[in-house]
């Protein structure tokens, strides 16, 4: 695109890119002057969009360019769903979703999942949000197969089983989904945690490319695992330096307070032997 030079470019998920060209958000640069930050509004921390060494104008021409038609005609399936009043005859934006959903077009398929699964404030459909999400999710698509994941994670639409939403949260974060990979990320560690098995090795494996991507929320349990050795030799002095790293740096405050948690216990622990030695000395 015309304007643009070397840039690191975060995942966008699709709710993101309709809020942010709905809201008409303003960027913000960081305190170095070259990261963009934009929100698109209360979409949840996964949403939000980080976009390195571009100019302001430049990003802003690009996003509207590529995404306007996007973002207003999935911002009208979503009005559609949460519209307490049918559309008029022939125009149902609604019925046009679910013709090419049923026709086997994915996009229309994790579409209208979502809108079962977000229907009407808090009525939540999940059962037929499972179903749509499932066909879409076997064609390939990583956003519903990241939907797939999360409900068999907390049981919504189908019984819980953290080994399925394993299953679907690879698929999604071998697409390169971030939000995927935190996920399964923490999904394997917690089958480590509860069950006999390897994924421990695989949570960190996953935690570390998360890390390499870029991605703070992968980064402190990469260094909570460095710390504990698990899913790998210990590293006290490289999960620190991560750490320390993301409490004066950390893009976003939950960021840098998740990070000095995690530094306090990692040091409480080490001081721990020491004080007990201290203690045992002064002894007669």
């Amino acid at each position: 695109f015309p304007g643009w030079s070397a840039a690191s470019v975060f995942a966008v998920r699709p709710a993101a890119l309709e809020a942010l060209l709905g809201s008409g958000a303003e960027p913000s640069a960081g305190a170095d002057g070259d990261a963009l930050f934009y929100a698109g509004g209360p979409v949840g921390e996964e949403e939000w969009v980080g976009v390195l060494s571009v100019p302001p104008d430049v990003l802003r021409a690009t996003l509207l360019s590529v995404g306007r038609a996007y973002a207003r005609d999935r911002a009208r399936e979503a009005a559609a769903f949460d519209s307490e009043e049918a559309a008029p005859a022939g125009d149902d934006p609604r019925a046009d979703v679910r013709r090419r959903a049923e026709a086997g077009d994915a996009d229309a398929q994790y579409s209208l999942g979502y809108g079962f699964a977000n229907d009407r404030g808090d009525r939540h459909d999940w059962d037929n949000a499972v179903v749509w999400f499932r066909k879409a999710a076997e064609q390939g698509h990583a956003e519903a197969q990241y939907a797939m994941g999360t409900a068999y994670w907390n049981g919504y639409g189908v019984e819980k089983d953290w080994n399925e939403a394993a299953v679907w949260l690879r698929k999604a974060a071998g697409q390169g989904h971030a939000g995927a990979r935190y996920a399964l990320g923490n999904c394997l560690f917690a089958l480590a945690k509860t069950e006999a098995g390897e994924t421990m090795e695989e949570a960190f494996s996953w935690f570390q490319t998360g890390s390499e991507q870029g991605d703070e929320r992968c980064g402190t349990m990469l260094a909570a695992m460095l710390a504990n050795g698990e899913g790998c030799e210990p590293d006290v002095e490289k999960a620190v330096g991560i750490l320390r790293n993301y409490v004066e740096k950390g893009s976003t405050e939950e960021v840098r307070k998740w990070a000095a948690v995690i530094l306090r216990q990692i040091e409480k622990k080490a001081a721990a032997p020491a004080a007990a030695e201290s203690e045992e000395g002064d002894r007669p």
